[in-house]
């Protein structure tokens, strides 16, 4: 659904689809940023605007974090909550490491990383690490290896982003996004003994699982650890 068509530039957001996001009369409750906007320049200009201008809660993903990457710096003039939601590899290019030593020091870099820039970190894979910017971390139960397919994490952006309207905090809305989309896919992987399992099949067996877990119904042992 595309309530607000934006104005865009060589085929990408640009500064001008921020200001006409401002202009808008409709109320905003929260944004996300990221997923599907390309790399072009004029992108990263609409992210920067987003980041410096916004008091909204704000979830930050994909290529959104790329743009990040190549200015830190962006992050000093931040005035919204912030969540940011990286695979290992985006993880890596905003730490400036490689790969292999965000996964050796996935706990670590996390909690670094969210106190350092003051935001709370998803940092997600084999077990998501949830860091906020007091120190606090969290590791996250739920998901297994069928869900290893392109495009999983902006189901993922999105259920914390649905949990940010609804009024929860950004902890509270990462910790139940990342729960609920891990759960979601453990039942299907359940259920159907599959290898590989696809976005949209995880994002429409979602109301399914809460039903489940609010009935108790879900059974899989779940255990949410905090470090």
């Amino acid at each position: 659904i595309i309530p607000l068509p934006l104005p865009e530039k060589e085929g990408g957001f640009c500064k001008n689809s921020w200001e006409k996001i401002e202009k808008w009369g409709r109320r905003i409750n929260a944004i996300i940023v990221g997923p599907g906007i390309s790399l072009l320049p004029g992108v990263k200009e609409f992210v920067f605007q987003i980041l410096k201008k916004t008091t909204l809660p704000l979830v930050v993903d994909a290529d959104a974090l790329t743009h990040i990457s190549t200015r830190l710096s962006i992050l000093k003039e931040v005035k919204a909550p912030l969540i940011f939601t990286p695979h290992p590899g985006e993880m890596a290019r905003l730490t400036g490491v490689e790969v292999c030593d965000v996964q050796q020091r996935r706990i670590e870099t996390a909690r670094e990383f969210a106190q350092k820039f003051n935001l709370y970190l998803v940092l997600k894979g084999a077990r998501t690490v949830i860091a906020t910017p007091r120190g606090e971390v969290f590791v996250n139960p739920t998901g297994n290896p069928a869900m290893a397919t392109g495009g999983m994490g902006d189901i993922l952006t999105g259920l914390i982003g649905g949990f940010l309207v609804q009024g929860y905090s950004p902890l509270e809305s990462s910790l139940l996004g990342t729960f609920l989309h891990g759960a979601s896919g453990d039942d299907l992987w359940k259920e159907k003994k599959t290898v590989s399992l696809t976005p949209p099949e995880v994002a429409e067996n979602i109301p399914r699982t809460l039903e489940k877990l609010s009935k108790g119904n879900l059974n899989i042992p779940y255990f949410y650890g905090k470090i």
